[in-house]
């Protein structure tokens, strides 16, 4: 069995024009949920690799113990290869795995802002409008 190992860098790319680095690409990334909590980088790897040439594999861990969350992502080298994955890759050791597309945590806490930017909004007319109801109801006789 062929091994792998990930090398996170803190130099610089050496494509300086390159707009988005190898570990950033969501558009290639799937997220994988319901992993077990001990398993290997290469046991994911070995699994999605029936659905086209990986990339990375990145498994989230408790920092301090390094077992597994039961999360993880898979970086593949195009879009289909992803697509296919996401469709037809939710088996892994006898458990239904959660497989959806990778999002930029940007994006999420953008959305999540906005998500409760609306609800705050609405508690307001709604505190709005009870006050002009029991205003109204002050100026009956």
């Amino acid at each position: 069995m062929e091994k792998h190992l990930r090398v996170d860098s803190i130099r610089p790319a050496q494509d300086q024009d390159a707009k988005v680095k190898p570990h950033e690409d969501y558009k290639t990334t799937v997220f994988v949920g319901n992993l077990p909590f001990v398993v290997s980088e290469e046991e994911v790897r070995s699994h999605f690799t029936q659905f086209g040439t990986i990339m990375n594999v990145r498994l989230i861990r408790e920092p301090k113990t390094f077992i597994g969350k039961g999360i993880g992502y898979v970086m593949f080298k195009s879009n289909d290869e992803m697509r296919k994955a996401i469709e037809s890759g939710n088996k892994f050791k006898g458990r239904e795995l959660r497989l959806k597309k990778a999002t930029d945590p940007k994006k999420r806490e953008k959305k999540a802002n906005r998500k409760s930017e609306a609800l705050e909004e609405r508690r307001a007319k709604r505190k709005a409008a009870a006050q002009d109801t029991d205003s109204d109801e002050e100026m009956l006789p």
